[in-house]
C-alpha cells in the first residue's frame, strides 16, 4: 500500500470527523433553543426535536465511521490486507503451497478485516438512511406548513372578498336611497 493511499484514507477519515463535529453543533443549538423559555408551537417543537435527534445520531455515526477508517489505516490492516492478496496471487502464479498454520492466521485476519468493513458499510448505510429519514421528515413538515399557509391565505381572501361585497352592497344601497 502506497503512502498516498494511506494519506488519502486518513485525510478522508479526518474530514469525516471534522464534518461530524461541525454538524453536531447544530442539534445542540436546537436543544438549547427548545430548553429556553421561547414560545414555540407544539408541532414545530416536535419537528425540531426529531430533527435534532436524527442529526445528532448521524453526526455520531459519521464520527464512528471516521474512527473506523482511521483505525484500518493506522493499525496497518489495509497494508496487511494488500500484502496478503499479493502473497496469495504470487503463490497461485508460482504454484507454491502456503503452509497450513499461515493459512489459518491469514483466514483469521481476513475474517476480522471483513467484519470491520461490514461495520463500515453498515454505518454508511445508517448515515444515508438517517439522512433520507431527515429529508422526508423535513419535506412532510414543509408540506404541512404550506397547507396551513394556503388555508390561512384562502380564509383571508374569503374574508376580504366578503368585506368587499359588503362594501359594494352598502354603496349600492346608498346610491339607491338618494
Amino acid at each position: 500500500m502506497s503512502t498516498s493511499e494511506i494519506i488519502f484514507g486518513l485525510g478522508f477519515a479526518v474530514i469525516l470527523a471534522v464534518t461530524a463535529c461541525y454538524t453536531a453543533r447544530i442539534p445542540f443549538r436546537i436543544f438549547r433553543r427548545l430548553r429556553s423559555h421561547e414560545i414555540i408551537p407544539s408541532d414545530e417543537r416536535k419537528y425540531l426535536q426529531k430533527q435534532a435527534r436524527l442529526r445528532l445520531v448521524n453526526s455520531v455515526f459519521m464520527l464512528i465511521l471516521g474512527g473506523f477508517l482511521a483505525w484500518t489505516y493506522l493499525s496497518g490492516m489495509e497494508r496487511r490486507a494488500g500484502e496478503l492478496v499479493q502473497k496469495v496471487d504470487a503463490s497461485k502464479q508460482n504454484n507454491i503451497e502456503i503452509p497450513e498454520a499461515e493459512k489459518e492466521i491469514d483466514k483469521a485476519f481476513f475474517k476480522n478485516y471483513f467484519y470491520c468493513w461490514i461495520a463500515i458499510v453498515i454505518l454508511l448505510f445508517g448515515i444515508v438512511a438517517i439522512a433520507f429519514i431527515d429529508l422526508m421528515s423535513t419535506r412532510k413538515y414543509a408540506w404541512q406548513q404550506m397547507v396551513l399557509l394556503k388555508d390561512d391565505h384562502k380564509a383571508k381572501l374569503e374574508r376580504d372578498l366578503a368585506m368587499y361585497r359588503q362594501q359594494m352592497n352598502d354603496r349600492r344601497r346608498g346610491l339607491n336611497r338618494k
